[in-house]
C-alpha cells in the first residue's frame, strides 16, 4: 500500500492557485487596458449623441414660442388646466406649483416658476396640428424617426426611445405612422 504525503497535495494546490491568480490578474489588466481604449471613443460618441438628443428635444416643439403661462394658454383652445401644489423636496416649508395645460392633442406639464414661466417637464403630442422639428410630427411615417434621430436607445414593439444626457424623446408607432410623441425634460 502506498502512503501519501499530506503536504504534497497542499503544495500543488497552492501552486495551482498562485498560477491561476496570476493568470486572472493578467487577463484582468489586459481587459481593463483594452476597454479603456475603446471606452474613450465610445464615451465621446455617446456624449455627442446625448447632446444631439438633448438639443433636439429642447427645440422640438415648434409651436412653443414663449414659456409664460399666459403665452402657453394662447396656443389654442384650452380644454383643461390642472394645478397641483406639493411640498418642495429640498425645502418642505415651501410649496411648488405644477400645471398641466390640456389642448386637443397636446398636454404640457411643468413647474411654475415665480416669474409665471412654465419650466417644461413633459409634453405629450397626439395630433398632427402640433408641429415638431424636422417634420417628426404625429402622422409622419415611422421611418422618419430613424432618419432624424438614428437608432433608438430602446425599442419595444411600437415604441422608440432616445436618451440625451438630461432629456428624452419617446415615439409611439401604429400602422407604420407616428401616433404619439412624448418629450421629457430634466427637472430637479
Amino acid at each position: 500500500m502506498q502512503v501519501r504525503n499530506p503536504s504534497k497535495p497542499q503544495l500543488t494546490s497552492k501552486l495551482c492557485a498562485k498560477t491561476m491568480m496570476k493568470s486572472i490578474f493578467i487577463l484582468f489588466v489586459m481587459l481593463i487596458a483594452s476597454a479603456q481604449a475603446v471606452s474613450n471613443e465610445d464615451f465621446e460618441w455617446m456624449l455627442s449623441r446625448q447632446e444631439i438628443i438633448d438639443s433636439f428635444v429642447r427645440k422640438a416643439p415648434l409651436f412653443i414660442e414663449e414659456k409664460s403661462l399666459e403665452g402657453l394658454r394662447k396656443l389654442g383652445k384650452l380644454k383643461n388646466e390642472i394645478v397641483k401644489k406639493t411640498s418642495n423636496r429640498h425645502n418642505p416649508n415651501k410649496k411648488d406649483e405644477f400645471r398641466t395645460l390640456i389642448f386637443k392633442g397636446l398636454e404640457i406639464y411643468g413647474y411654475v416658476h415665480s416669474s409665471q414661466e412654465l419650466w417644461l417637464i413633459q409634453i405629450i403630442i397626439t395630433k398632427s396640428d402640433w408641429k415638431i422639428l424636422n417634420d417628426l410630427n404625429v402622422g409622419s411615417p415611422a421611418e422618419r424617426i430613424f432618419k432624424v434621430l438614428g437608432k433608438p436607445d430602446k425599442e419595444i414593439v411600437n415604441m422608440r426611445q432616445y436618451h440625451g444626457e438630461t432629456e428624452t424623446i419617446r415615439s409611439y408607432i401604429t400602422s407604420d405612422k407616428i401616433k404619439k410623441i412624448v418629450l421629457n425634460y430634466y427637472f430637479d
